[in-house]
């Protein structure tokens, strides 16, 4: 995770890690060296630039000059950083939470092999900003091969308050407080208990800084139980009794509609 960020998501773990009781007498290690900011992230995605001279400096420098930097600088440090802190922790045999981007972990996997501990877990969290060569799959396989450990997946966005976790039959389970619902390609919500279109959600608990407080996604997603659709016989077979997304979610662009990293 990055040492400093504004990003909803990363922001959620850093709180979650620093302040959780059971957490009390575990190390908590930062390897991204650089902060996270939504600006930084759309620059470096180079899908949504300001108008002007903002814009073609953004597009023409600074776009160029962070992905040099990422790959040269930062990505090298991260991962020489993370294999260091898991060397120490592994000999001192407690289990790891080990948690990134699928992009960021996938580039450690890569050049890193350490058995981690019984009982670790790697944890793979955030969409792809840019373009990527590896499947999903293909990355949860070399996670796996690389660090002997289970992979769970969180799904979420930096502009919701809330994530959904991969519960042990592959779903992601959206909280329930949560108004989840989609959409089809006229931006009509879809009625029944098992739909599939673009993922559009209420969030009550959302600060009262989003406007409008419901807002569509640019996620294609199949959602189960969602929204009033409920259908006591299609519960996940995990026994959790929340609405969830089954199977993969695929991001479709809406650039018009376009959010920190012309995601949403």
């Amino acid at each position: 995770m990055p040492a400093e960020t504004r990003v909803a998501m990363a922001r959620t773990a850093r709180l979650g890690t620093n302040t959780l009781s059971w957490m009390d007498d575990a190390p908590v290690h930062y390897t991204i060296p650089f902060a996270a900011t939504p600006d930084m992230i759309r620059i470096r995605a180079g899908r949504t630039y300001h108008p002007g001279l903002e814009g073609w400096l953004e597009r023409r420098v600074l776009n160029p000059g962070m992905r040099w930097a990422n790959d040269h600088l930062a990505n090298p440090q991260s991962i020489d950083l993370t294999r260091r802190r898991l060397v120490e922790l592994i000999r001192a045999n407690r289990p790891i939470m080990l948690l990134g981007g699928m992009a960021q972990l996938h580039a450690l996997a890569q050049v890193v092999k350490l058995r981690l501990p019984e009982g670790s877990r790697v944890a793979t969290g955030g969409g792809f900003k840019e373009s990527y060569n590896y499947t999903p799959a293909q990355i949860r396989a070399d996670l796996v091969k690389a660090f002997g450990a289970p992979v769970s997946d969180v799904y979420g966005m930096a502009e919701a308050n809330w994530a959904a976790f991969e519960c042990p039959v592959g779903n992601h389970h959206i909280p329930p407080w949560v108004y989840a619902v989609v959409t089809d390609d006229d931006d009509h919500i879809l009625d029944g208990p098992d739909t599939t279109g673009l993922l559009a959600f209420f969030d009550p608990e959302g600060g009262g800084y989003l406007i409008p407080p419901f807002f569509q996604t640019s996620d294609r997603i199949r959602l189960v139980n969602g929204a009033s659709g409920y259908d006591p016989t299609r519960v996940c077979p995990c026994g959790e009794d929340t609405p969830y997304i089954m199977g993969e979610i695929q991001r479709v662009d809406l650039v018009e509609e376009a959010g920190c990293a012309a995601q949403v």
